[in-house]
């Protein structure tokens, strides 16, 4: 009997726990940076949200890459080009509309990496 509800008892925390979906909150690139590469990344923000962030690092090693951050009514939040070599370290925050927010980058013959997410 004891054996039996140990089972039960295990069977449920199984059942429950592999139901429960985290809900993802960092949107974003971790990746390298190929010669004409691209990448497109959007988020929804909800009206209950109060700021976008922006974190991360882009390092470029050749050519260079541009990377826009744009709000809902595709107003850039963040616009910059950078020019290799150059490692940057971003920390921003921003007034969230609600939305969807886009991050968006563009290589022209760069090569390096990304890790630059948006979070709320």
């Amino acid at each position: 009997m004891k054996k039996s509800f140990t089972i039960i008892c295990a069977s449920a925390v199984i059942l429950f726990t592999s139901c429960y979906k985290l809900h993802t909150l960092s949107f974003g690139f971790s990746s390298t940076i190929e010669p004409d590469g691209t990448g497109l990344s959007v988020m929804a923000v909800e009206k209950n949200i109060d700021f976008v962030y922006l974190t991360g690092r882009i390092e470029m090693e050749t050519g260079s890459v541009a990377v826009q951050l744009l709000d809902p009514d595709d107003i850039a939040r963040f616009d910059t080009t950078l020019q290799a070599p150059v490692i940057i370290q971003v920390n921003e925050w921003y007034d969230a509309l609600p939305g969807y927010w886009k991050l968006k980058y563009t290589s022209e013959q760069g090569s390096g990496i990304i890790d630059l997410h948006m979070d709320f």
